[in-house]
C-alpha cells in the first residue's frame, strides 16, 4: 500500500490496521461498517476481509468472543467505543484470558478503542487510566500517539498472539499537528514500550502516554533544547534502564 499524506492517530490507525492485518481475521464492533465508524477508526475495513460485522453493544459477550476466537487460535479485532465499557467484561479480561494463557492459546485477539479525555462526558467516563486495565492481567497494553509507536505497536499487535488492548486518545485522535518529529527518532526498545525521539545533554524528559501533548506544549513554552524526550507507550513492563542512565 501507498502511505498518503495523513497525520492524526485515527487516520494513521486506520492505516496500519489495514496494513497488518491478516487474512482471515474477525473484525467486529457497534457501527464499524455504518455511520461515522467509530469516528473514522474503521473506515473502509470492511473491503479487507469478508468477516466483518457490526455487532450490538454488549461489552461482556463481545469481549467474550474475541476470547473465543484466541483460544480456538483464531485471530479477531474488535473495536470497542470507549476503554471504561470495558469494565463490563473484566470477566474475561482477567480469568478468560490467564486460562487461555494456561493453555497456552496461539490465537491473537486486538481491542482497538478510545480514551476519553476530554472530560466533558459525565459518570460514565471517569476510568480513563490504561495502566488499571494493564495491571490486572498480563495484558499488553498500549497508547497509540504518533506514526513511528502507532506502526511498532499495531505490527506487534497483529503478529503476536495473546490479547492486546490499544488505545487513541479521544480528545486528540483527530488532531493533523506533528506531536513529535518522527524523523527525529533515536531509538526504542525491542517491544516498543517507549521511544526516545530526541537526543541532548542537558536535561532527561519522560512522557507518560498522552501526556506527551501537554509536554510538548511545555516544551515550546519553555524553550528547552539539547534534552533527551522520552515517550512511555507501554503502561507496564517498560525496560526503564536507558532512561535511568540518561536522567544520571
Amino acid at each position: 500500500m501507498k502511505m498518503k499524506k495523513i497525520k492524526s492517530p485515527i487516520s494513521l490507525t486506520n492505516f496500519y490496521i489495514k496494513k497488518f492485518i491478516k487474512k482471515n481475521t474477525l473484525i467486529f464492533g457497534q457501527n464499524i461498517n455504518a455511520g461515522s465508524r467509530l469516528g473514522g477508526l474503521t473506515r473502509g475495513l470492511d473491503q479487507f476481509t469478508q468477516n466483518s460485522f457490526n455487532t450490538q453493544n454488549s461489552e461482556l459477550s463481545l469481549v467474550g468472543l474475541g476470547m473465543g476466537a484466541l483460544i480456538s487460535n483464531n485471530k479477531a479485532i474488535y473495536f470497542a467505543k470507549q476503554l471504561d465499557f470495558l469494565l463490563l467484561s473484566m470477566d474475561h479480561l482477567i480469568n478468560t484470558y490467564n486460562s487461555s494463557l494456561c493453555q497456552n492459546s496461539k490465537g491473537t485477539f486486538v481491542i482497538v478503542t478510545y480514551i476519553v479525555d476530554t472530560g466533558y462526558e459525565g459518570p460514565q467516563s471517569r476510568l480513563n487510566c490504561l495502566g488499571d486495565f494493564a495491571s490486572i492481567s498480563k495484558i499488553n497494553c498500549r497508547y497509540l500517539i504518533s506514526e513511528k509507536d502507532i506502526k511498532f505497536n499495531i505490527k506487534k499487535a497483529l503478529s503476536n498472539k495473546g490479547l492486546h488492548i490499544l488505545c487513541i486518545s479521544q480528545k486528540f485522535g483527530n488532531s493533523t499537528n506533528q506531536i513529535i518529529d518522527d524523523n527525529n527518532l533515536a531509538s526504542n526498545d525491542d517491544t516498543g514500550s517507549y521511544f526516545r525521539y530526541k537526543t541532548g545533554d542537558t536535561l532527561t524528559i519522560v512522557a507518560y502516554g498522552f501526556s506527551i501533548y501537554e509536554t510538548m506544549e511545555m516544551i515550546k513554552i519553555k524553550k528547552y533544547q539539547k534534552f533527551d524526550l522520552f515517550v512511555i507507550t507501554n503502561p507496564t513492563n517498560t525496560n526503564i534502564k536507558k532512561i535511568i542512565t540518561s536522567a544520571s
